[in-house]
């Protein structure tokens, strides 16, 4: 199932995966403060341009994502995407964008 983030629940799910994806990172997606990638931000992209925070499920649990933010007027930014592992090659990914 494809579709955009409905609640902070999908929200909170949606950025617990993204740190699954990428654990090394010196950041914590919808870690705490005002920060590009913290959980206000993100609560305020959705409320904004909800159409823009895309996730996958399969069987319930979300196995893909493509976050992104109207930057300025016209460009889009990608802020984080990726799928598991066990759906690699299966157009997931393809989907979201």
């Amino acid at each position: 199932i494809l579709d955009n983030i409905k609640n902070i629940t999908e929200l909170d799910e949606v950025l617990a995966f993204a740190n699954k994806l990428y654990p090394n990172l010196n950041f914590v997606f919808g870690g705490d403060g005002d920060d590009k990638y913290s959980r206000k931000f993100w609560i305020d992209q959705w409320n904004k341009h909800p159409e823009l925070l895309l996730f996958a499920k399969d069987n319930d649990k979300v196995c893909g994502i493509c976050l992104g933010w109207l930057d300025g007027d016209f460009y889009i930014t990608v802020g984080v995407d990726g799928v598991a592992v066990e759906q690699k090659n299966k157009g997931v990914h393809e989907a979201l964008f």
